[in-house]
């Protein structure tokens, strides 16, 4: 776990040197049958600020570049537009004898994007999968 944390810093000081760390927060990875990997952050746009982003998750996230961007506040219908605008979402329907999938947590963290973009006002980005 040291290790983990450290490597994250590095490549932050790294890519990043002038960000400042707070912290890191880890959780352990939810493993369910048909589950699919999906990923929801906020990002500051340059000429937007504070955005949310839906796509792909998984160490898929720098290889698809899968992702969709709205401005917040998102409702139910927004966030709904927001996942078919990704290529993911073909996988979230019913496929390869898997049922589909209701995205609800996925649906929940997109529509709280008041609190992560105020967040995002002090930091540049943040990601959740959920």
């Amino acid at each position: 776990m040291q290790a983990a944390f450290q490597q994250i810093l590095d490549d932050v000081k790294r890519l990043r040197p002038e960000a400042r760390v707070n912290g890191v927060t880890v959780e352990p990875m939810v493993r369910r049958a048909n589950g699919r990997e999906l990923m929801v952050g906020t990002i500051r746009d340059p000429v937007f600020g504070p955005a949310i982003v839906f796509g792909t998750g998984g160490t898929a996230v720098e290889v698809h570049r899968d992702r969709a961007v709205a401005l917040p506040p998102l409702n139910q219908f927004l966030v709904a537009d927001m996942i078919r605008g990704t290529r993911v979402a073909k996988l979230l329907g019913e496929f390869r004898r898997m049922p589909p999938v209701t995205c609800r947590r996925s649906k929940r963290c997109c529509c709280a994007s008041r609190s992560w973009c105020a967040r995002s006002r002090r930091s540049p980005s943040s990601t959740s999968i959920p």
